[in-house]
């Protein structure tokens, strides 16, 4: 069974680690990252192929339509906001226990993220914020931030951290290891990016509602194998981090 180093780790290593942690743990929580994948490729579907078949731009819908796709928008986001934080404190509670010790259950789980509710929507709103408004000024400054912030919600569930202090936390974590962290969260990041061009790509087609149905279940397959896998990076790299900096 796995369990997370107790000291400082090469590249290499983190690399090493992190495809050890993710075959030992995915069988174990694959099933989360795909039920969020799923509530949210719903609600993507309707608004796009039944709400909106035609595309059209959003000053171009009725009021009532508009409604429906924010709401439908918004409740996509949160279930899969806590599908996505309850798995990665699963695989971090796989990572940190003893052989011998129980790792907590699903439902005792669901209830810690639900306790730090308020402050995960907080805290991934504002970095969400912080990085498409670098990707929008300047490519570079999002990728800075987007690193600087990678371990804000790790820090939130692991460190009973508040909105502010989290997003100060995971500076401090990376601040002197940005490179590092870069380099860690490159791979994931670069299969996560096709993937997404790839289906922004199939879409922008419009070969009707059964090829975007069948693309939207390739896509949630696909994302979830790929979900699993930055969980486990960026948990791995987190360990690390708190080791460099204590």
């Amino acid at each position: 069974m796995f369990k997370f180093a107790d000291r400082p780790l090469s590249i290499v290593d983190i690399y090493k680690h992190g495809f050890v942690f993710y075959k030992d743990v995915f069988s174990k929580v694959w099933y989360l990252i795909f039920a969020g994948l799923v509530v949210n490729g719903i609600a993507e579907f309707v608004v796009s192929d039944l709400i909106n078949p035609m595309h059209k731009a959003l000053d171009k819908l009725l009021p009532s339509q508009l409604l429906v796709i924010g709401v439908l928008g918004l409740v996509g986001f949160l279930i899969t906001l806590f599908f996505a934080a309850l798995a990665m404190y699963r695989i971090y509670s796989f990572g940190s226990s003893n052989p011998n010790e129980k790792v907590s259950s699903c439902f005792s789980s669901a209830l810690v993220v639900l306790k730090k509710w308020f402050e995960l929507i907080s805290v991934e709103l504002l970095v969400w914020a912080a990085v498409m408004f670098g990707l929008l000024a300047l490519l570079l400054p999002g990728i800075f931030l987007l690193v600087l912030l990678m371990f804000c919600v790790p820090v939130v569930l692991f460190e009973n951290a508040g909105v502010f202090r989290s997003i100060k936390r995971s500076c401090q974590l990376v601040w002197g290891n940005w490179w590092r962290t870069f380099v860690v969260l490159l791979l994931p990041g670069i299969i996560f990016v096709s993937g997404a061009v790839l289906r922004a790509f199939v879409q922008s087609l419009n070969k009707g509602i059964l090829v975007d149905a069948l693309f939207d279940v390739f896509y949630i397959v696909f994302f979830t194998f790929l979900f699993g896998l930055v969980h486990t990076f960026v948990l791995v790299q987190y360990n690390d981090l708190r080791l460099r900096k204590s």
